[in-house]
């Protein structure tokens, strides 16, 4: 597979007058010994490299770079006292570097003044680095730098890899010297970047319900909850909350499959199935309140156009329960020529607790599923309606609820 390697470039470390090499131990055994930790990574093919992006500042040992260039380095040693980095030495160090690595090279610098002031500078420029990007992987070397530097490109490719979906594989590499023992042992932090992933990706799901990521993520870990998650939230997306109950079955099924000894955030995604699966536990009451207590739940994620949808089905549910049968379910053509009736019959009998909160819930929606169109007096709907909208639909659903209790 081919990767991008990112590297940073620190200022170096000199000794009488030149600077420091150390000599880098990776986990295989091999060892090389430089001033550049990307040399080492490069010379002993540590991934299939197919271009280096280096990032550095105006004041970088960038004159490193150009040993056996004794022009082109006093042109770097004198733009680094006086600050002078420029675009056009940048070329000309990004031409010489590619040619002597045989490995195309990019260049991106901003200055050293790393504060509240340069932040959003310097984070603009690092999101840029990755929508450059053509390779599948990128390994980024934070050897070399200052400590802010990593954590600033950290942030920025959490953003910049969100928007870019090429992108299937993040690594990150660290190079750390042991005094003791006068070199660098490699170390392999890739997990980091998981961890960020996993972080994001269950906070997500709690916030909305959105389990792609994640499912992706513990697919290799909870399989099962991998595909439970996964078509739970395409049940979310699409509005299809007649099938909550066939995924609910799923997510239990997944629950007795857990497995031991997995990552304790896993744990955590564990809890939020168990809820799910409480929520809406068909099996011990109607679906028509499986279907109301569901879209309270998505409701409270802030879920509003599924939460009224679903509250609108759970009325049509409570109808075709009471006068038919399942088959009938989500039957267009039976509730137009005959539930509808129903309610209307039952509406009349209670106008202020069943027909005004289910005529509303019920014109509400079918303005939510015709996108947002204008209502009679040719006004449009206002998202700050829908909470005393639904409030008043909840109420009006649950006062049905108990009227087909009363007539059981």
């Amino acid at each position: 597979m081919a990767y991008t390697l990112i590297s940073f470039v620190g200022t170096g470390i000199k000794k009488d007058g030149e600077y420091q090499s150390t000599r880098y131990v990776f986990p295989d055994k091999k060892e090389f010994e430089t001033k550049k930790f990307a040399e080492a990574l490069l010379e002993l093919k540590y991934r299939d490299f197919s271009k280096v992006i280096f990032v550095g500042t105006t004041t970088s040992a960038w004159e490193m770079f150009a040993e056996g260039n004794d022009d082109l380095c006093m042109k770097l040693m004198e733009a680094r006292s006086n600050r002078s980095f420029s675009d056009d030495l940048k070329t000309e160090l990004e031409n010489y570097i590619s040619e002597k690595l045989q490995i195309p090279v990019v260049i991106k610098y901003h200055t050293d003044k790393i504060d509240e002031d340069t932040s959003l500078e310097i984070f603009n420029l690092y999101s840029s680095i990755v929508p450059e990007i053509t390779d599948e992987n990128i390994l980024v070397d934070i050897t070399h730098s200052f400590r802010s530097m990593p954590i600033l490109l950290y942030q920025a490719m959490r953003f910049s890899v969100s928007q870019n979906e090429k992108i299937k594989n993040v690594e990150l590499v660290y190079g750390e010297y042991t005094s003791d023992e006068k070199c660098s042992y490699v170390r392999n932090l890739s997990s980091y970047w998981k961890y960020s992933q996993i972080t994001n990706a269950v906070s997500i799901f709690e916030e909305k319900l959105d389990g792609f990521a994640l499912a992706d993520l513990i697919e290799k870990d909870w399989e099962s909850g991998s595909k439970a998650i996964k078509r739970f939230s395409e049940i979310v997306q699409t509005n299809f909350c007649l099938q909550i109950v066939e995924v609910s079955r799923q997510l239990k099924n997944s629950l007795k499959k857990y497995p031991e000894n997995v990552p304790a955030y896993l744990d955590k995604v564990k809890s939020s199935v168990e809820k799910i699966c409480k929520l809406i536990d068909s099996e011990n009451k109607k679906l028509s309140l499986a279907l109301y207590e569901f879209s309270n739940f998505l409701y409270e994620h802030k879920l509003n156009v599924q939460a009224v949808i679903c509250l609108q089905v759970a009325v049509e549910t409570a109808i075709c329960e009471k006068f038919a049968s399942e088959n009938q379910l989500g039957d267009y053509d039976w509730w137009k020529d005959y539930g509808q009736n129903e309610l209307r019959k039952i509406e009349s009998e209670n106008k202020k607790d069943l027909k005004i909160p289910l005529t509303n819930l019920e014109y509400f929606r079918n303005q939510v599923a015709h996108g947002g169109a204008k209502n009679k007096d040719g006004n449009f709907p206002h998202a700050a309606n829908i909470p005393g909208i639904y409030a008043s639909g909840l109420r009006g659903v649950k006062n049905l609820f108990e009227y087909l209790e009363k007539e059981l």
